[in-house]
């Protein structure tokens, strides 16, 4: 099938400033060279011509297409499995808290696979963007375009204010691992001075694009009257990483077999912290919806559970535990002692106490609460480093939001440059405007749901 020169983004984030900045500016790069930015979402975002807007849940997308002959027979399109249709229909019913079976939640995602595979088959966009490969506003799109060859890249948020954007993900997938492995970053003054910048950045704000609630003073008292050391384990975002699926392939990619199960490793960590005495903190993802203990008499005694002031906790703990957390940037910057799983980008470093399996952990965590002070003093060499690497990943790796004239290597301009150009097209494209012809016929056949009257259908 013969590509057109058209990226489509499968529910991009327009959470705030920053992240709408990117993508409005993403369209106008790419449209310097004559392509097409589409965007596909099932966010609440402004209806434009080159943008469709699905409701969030599966359970509304029988009505919503209720007029269009999607999934009328049970067969489904053949780049998805019978298997991973189960996988996301289980996962919607986690991530909206339904408690018993809604067919509803099948149907709607029968009809929203065959629109993607339409989408896929009439637009043939060259290119494909998704933020993970785990909800069906994403993971369908990653599937279709693998079926049908368009290039597929990862992008999605950096620890920075910038974004990061990978050929499959950005973990146990991500190409900064085999980078590392080969020769770490070479330390520059250039690198040295953006990798302060960021270390600076991260010790002043560890919450990045999410702001959350000051811990009270009573709750900060109280906290630290907790039996010593204080271990802060910052949680993943389970349900979208992957890890509270036990089966999710994406889960098994980024976590090693040690710790597929989000309990039981929650349990191992309060035993390897019990055995030196200490307490842990254990802080849930702000989006997290599961629950992995029935009651407080269910959870381990030396747990205690808080909600919001990551950099207050940051602050008061003695050491942390991160898997696939952001969090593990900001707590090696400000020289917590960071037990950090093997396959998170800021392992690479080698600042913190990586670990891949059980015994691993158990070394790590016994070496931060076998430390005589609280924060670690890194060496000159290791702080050069530590900045190398960082300013390396902020100033060459990432898509930095400043003005193109900034120290950034990589930009907003630069990325347009790089996905209309990539490897992967090794035959002639059509023109963009085949694919926007095509974009607009699918809005309007939609009829009025497609053209921005979905508030009903978000309720």
């Amino acid at each position: 099938m013969t590509r057109t020169r058209s990226i489509l983004a499968a529910n991009p984030s327009f959470q705030n400033e920053i992240e709408a900045s990117f993508w409005s500016n993403l369209q106008l790069g790419v449209e310097r060279y004559g392509w097409s930015l589409l965007l596909h979402s099932a966010r609440r975002i402004e209806p434009e011509d080159n943008r469709i807007v699905l409701p969030a849940r599966l359970a509304q997308l029988p009505r919503f297409f209720a007029e269009l002959p999607y999934g009328e027979y049970a067969q489904l399109p053949e780049w998805l499995s019978y298997e991973t249709f189960q996988l996301i229909v289980a996962w919607e019913h986690r991530r909206w808290q339904i408690t018993r079976v809604d067919n509803s939640v099948a149907g709607g995602l029968l009809k929203l696979a065959w629109h993607v595979d339409r989408v896929f088959e009439c637009v043939r966009p060259a290119v494909c963007l998704t933020s993970n490969k785990i909800d069906h506003g994403c993971y369908l799109f990653y599937l279709a375009a693998q079926h049908y060859g368009s290039a597929y890249r990862f992008i999605e948020r950096s620890p920075f204010s910038s974004f990061l954007i990978e050929k499959q993900g950005m973990f146990a997938e991500s190409e900064v691992h085999e980078i590392m492995a080969e020769a770490a970053p070479a330390v520059t003054k250039e690198r040295v001075r953006i990798g302060k910048a960021a270390v600076k950045e991260l010790k002043r704000d560890a919450e990045g694009f999410r702001e959350q609630a000051r811990l009270r003073a009573d709750d900060l008292a109280w906290l630290r009257k907790l039996a010593r050391p204080l271990i802060l384990f910052p949680l993943d975002n389970t349900l979208w990483t992957g890890w509270a699926q036990h089966n999710h392939p994406q889960g098994d990619a980024d976590y090693p077999s040690d710790f597929r199960d989000v309990r039981e490793t929650i349990v191992k960590v309060a035993e390897l912290v019990g055995r030196h005495g200490g307490t842990v903190l254990l802080k849930k993802h702000p989006s997290d919806v599961e629950v992995y203990f029935d009651s407080l008499d269910d959870m381990p005694k030396n747990v205690v559970t808080i909600e919001n002031g990551l950099n207050e906790l940051l602050d008061l703990c003695d050491g942390c535990v991160t898997f696939l957390t952001k969090t593990a940037f900001p707590a090696i910057c400000r020289g917590v002692p960071t037990a950090v799983v093997s396959t998170n980008t800021i392992a690479s470093c080698g600042l913190g106490f990586a670990f891949s399996n059980k015994d691993e952990l158990e070394k790590a965590i016994a070496s931060i609460c076998g430390l005589r002070e609280r924060r670690i003093h890194h060496t000159a060499e290791e702080l050069d480093r530590l900045h190398a690497f960082l300013g390396w990943l902020a100033g060459e790796f990432y898509i930095d939001m400043d003005d193109p004239v900034n120290h950034a290597k990589r930009n907003i301009l630069s990325l347009a440059y790089e996905l209309v150009t990539l490897d992967e097209f090794t035959e002639p494209l059509e023109p963009a405007q085949l694919a926007v012809d095509e974009w607009a016929r699918i809005r309007e056949t939609m009829g009025r749901m497609s053209l921005g009257v979905w508030e009903n259908v978000y309720a």
